[in-house]
């Protein structure tokens, strides 16, 4: 039969956490729980961490022995969001350890494979090294690149797009406020049709004018000129009078004859 403490380091293990104290987090819980032995304070802190590190309050009350409605009355105390956000920020640091030992072990790995090669398992068991490609080892300088300049708070390709998109967005900021920028018009002076604006225009509409009446004087004595110096063609009913007078008699008479 497994034993609540069994139970309590399975359930513990699913979410990758490690339980520990410190001395406020036990002040917070002697000073406002009526937890005063070391047992119960150990089994509140115990309740308190599976919650913080996402455990259902069920869950949490049924493998440290914490009465649910008791759990439910601490949870509106200050003490409480204090004792959360404390064990919370231990879960990060231990969470932060642990991913820090991953990224130290995979850049042993990486090293190792840049300087042997990728391995590749043989017809006959053995194992033989492919030397990384050039693509692969420009991939890897060019991340590991990014990273040691982030580290080290100087620009990288990430910073640079991110700082070419603020500007677009500041630019499209912009051109909407000018898009709907109100113009005041109320110190123009409004003009009236037919209205003379200032002297100058004055003159210019009256040389227009004396220019028009030019061309037209210069337009009818040509005219007048070609009418004088051609003969007028008859018109319809000239002819028609034309052709119906008689021929000459000594014309007919000798047809006659």
């Amino acid at each position: 039969m497994t034993t609540r403490t069994e139970n309590f380091n399975t359930e513990i293990s699913k979410y990758n956490i490690e339980f520990s104290t410190d001395d406020e987090l036990v002040s917070l819980v002697h000073e406002n729980t009526h937890a005063k032995m070391p047992r119960a304070i150990t089994n509140t802190l115990k309740c308190l961490t599976l919650i913080a590190g996402g455990s259902a309050m069920s869950t949490a009350c049924k493998l440290t022995g914490v009465a649910y409605s008791t759990l439910s009355g601490w949870r509106s105390k200050e003490w409480y969001s204090r004792a959360i956000e404390l064990i919370q920020k231990r879960l990060d640091d231990q969470l932060d350890g642990k991913m820090t030992s991953i990224l130290n072990k995979g850049i042993a790995k990486l090293e190792q494979r840049l300087d042997v090669g990728d391995g590749v398992l043989q017809k006959d068991g053995t194992m033989a090294y492919k030397p990384v490609t050039a693509k692969d080892a420009a991939i890897i300088t060019s991340i590991f690149f990014d990273k040691r300049n982030l580290l080290r708070n100087k620009p990288t390709s990430i910073s640079t797009k991110v700082s070419t998109d603020e500007r677009l967005n500041s630019l499209a900021n912009k051109f909407k406020d000018i898009a709907s920028e109100t113009i005041d018009i109320t110190e123009y002076e409004e003009i009236t049709e037919g209205e003379v604006v200032d002297e100058q225009s004055t003159e210019f509409l009256d040389q227009q004018e004396r220019n028009n009446e030019q061309r037209l004087e210069a337009q009818t004595t040509t005219d007048n000129t070609e009418t004088d110096g051609r003969q007028l063609e008859p018109s319809f009913q000239e002819r028609i009078e034309v052709e119906s007078t008689p021929k000459d008699s000594n014309a007919w008479c000798f047809s006659g004859a």
